[in-house]
C-alpha cells in the first residue's frame, strides 16, 4: 500500500519513510550490483580495476543519537559516527577506503571540541584504512554529523545480501550484545545513575562510546563463503533478523537464551530487573554482525581464527522456509514470546 503524502514522518516511522521514496532510488541494473535495501551500496568495478565499490552514508544528530553538554566526550563520539560507517561496509565484506564529512554546527560550539571530534574521527578511520577527504559545514540549531565512506570488495566476490537467507543455513552472531543498550541508559537513566561509579560497568560504558565495527571477520567469512547473508547490528538484533527474514522470505528459528552475553550484562539486568533475553535483543548500536550460512560452527570458527579477527560467532538459530517470519525457542524448544523493545527511529519511542 502506498504512503499517503499527508502522513506524518513519525506516524509511518523509518520504514515508512523508506518505502514512500523508493521510486527514487536505484534498485540495481548498470554498474550498480547492489541499490537500497542493504546496509550499503555496491558498484561495479571501474574498468581496470580489481575493486568493486562499497558506498555508505550515516548521520548521528544531537539529542537524537547523543547529547552536546560540558561532558560530552568528543573524541569517542568522532570514534562513533565513523565506526557505524565502517560498521556498514564490514557488513558487505569490504575494506573502508574515503570518507566525506559534513557537519550541521552550532554557534556557540568551541573550536577546542570539533578538534578534538575530529581527531576521533580521523582515529577511527586509520584503524580500518581509511582516509578522511573532504566534507562540508552549515550552521545549524543543533550538532549533525554525516559522513559518507566508499570501500572496496574484490570483484567477483560474492556480496553478502541479506536476501540470501536459504532454508537449511545456520544463524550467527559476532562478539556480544547488550552492553551499548546498558551503557546508554548509565548515561541517561537516573535510575542507573548509581552504578556508574561502579567498575564492572566501564565495559557497557566503553561499548556504548566506542563500539569495534568487525571489518576483520566481515572480510574473511565474505572471502571464504559463498553462501553468505550478512547485516550488522544497528537497531537492535530483532530488527535485523525481521529485516533478513523480509529480505530472503523465510523463517528464522532462533534461540534467544544462546545470544552471546557478558557477565557484566548479566548482572546488569538482575540489579536492573530486565529480563536479559529481552534486554539484549532488543539493544542498538553494537556494530555486530548477524549472518546466515550453511557452514558449521566448527568452519566459521576456523576462519574468524586464521583472520585473527577481533570476535568469535556464536550460533544462535537456523533459516527454515518461509513466510518471512520470527520464531523464538526457550531452553527446551518450544515457542516462546519476546517483546519488541528496540528504539524506533521517527516516533521517537520503543517498539510495542
Amino acid at each position: 500500500m502506498p504512503i499517503k503524502r499527508n502522513a506524518l514522518v513519525g506516524e509511518v516511522g523509518e520504514r515508512g519513510v523508506l518505502r514512500a521514496i523508493a521510486s527514487y532510488l536505484s534498485e540495481g541494473g548498470g554498474r550498480v550490483l547492489v541499490g537500497v535495501g542493504d546496509d550499503a551500496a555496491v558498484t561495479a568495478a571501474t574498468p581496470g580495476t580489481a575493486m568493486q565499490t562499497v558506498l555508505t552514508t550515516d548521520m548521528l544528530v544531537e539529542g537524537t543519537h547523543f547529547l552536546r553538554n560540558d561532558a560530552t566526550d568528543w573524541k569517542s563520539l568522532g570514534r562513533k559516527a565513523m565506526a557505524s560507517n565502517v560498521s556498514d561496509v564490514a557488513a558487505m565484506s569490504g575494506n573502508p577506503r574515503f570518507a566525506l564529512v559534513s557537519l550541521g554546527l552550532p554557534a556557540d560550539l568551541t573550536v577546542g571540541c570539533l578538534l578534538e571530534l575530529y581527531a576521533g574521527l580521523a582515529h577511527e578511520a586509520r584503524l580500518w584504512g581509511a582516509e578522511l577527504v573532504g566534507g562540508d559545514t552549515t550552521m545549524s540549531p543543533v550538532m549533525v554529523i554525516n559522513i559518507a565512506l566508499t570501500g572496496e570488495l574484490a570483484e567477483g566476490r560474492p556480496v553478502p545480501l541479506r536476501s540470501r537467507c536459504r532454508p537449511g543455513q545456520n544463524v550467527y552472531l559476532t562478539g556480544d550484545v547488550g552492553r551499548s543498550r546498558a551503557g546508554l541508559e548509565l548515561l541517561t537513566d537516573p535510575a542507573a545513575a548509581s552504578l556508574r561509579g561502579e567498575p564492572w560497568t566501564e565495559t557497557l560504558l566503553e561499548r556504548h562510546l566506542c563500539p569495534q565495527p568487525r571489518v576483520k571477520g566481515g572480510s574473511a567469512l565474505g572471502a571464504a563463503l559463498d553462501d553468505l547473508a550478512m547485516i550488522d547490528i544497528s537497531d537492535s538484533v530483532l530488527n535485523e533478523l525481521q529485516l533478513l527474514a523480509n529480505a530472503s522470505a523465510v523463517k528464522l528459528v532462533i534461540s534467544p537464551g544462546r545470544l552471546p552475553v557478558t557477565l557484566e550484562i548479566r548482572r546488569y539486568c538482575a540489579l536492573r530487573g530486565y529480563d536479559v533475553a529481552t534486554f539484549a535483543m532488543s539493544s542498538g548500536e553494537e556494530y555486530e554482525l548477524m549472518f546466515a550460512t550453511s557452514a558449521p560452527q566448527e568452519k566459521v570458527d576456523a576462519i574468524l581464527k586464521q583472520a585473527n579477527a577481533d570476535a568469535g560467532a556464536t550460533l544462535i538459530g537456523e533459516v527454515q522456509a518461509g513466510p518471512a517470519m520470527l520464531t523464538w525457542l526457550d531452553s527446551e524448544g518450544a515457542e516462546m514470546h519476546v517483546k519488541n523493545e528496540t528504539f524506533a527511529h521517527f516516533s521517537g519511542k520503543n517498539k510495542a
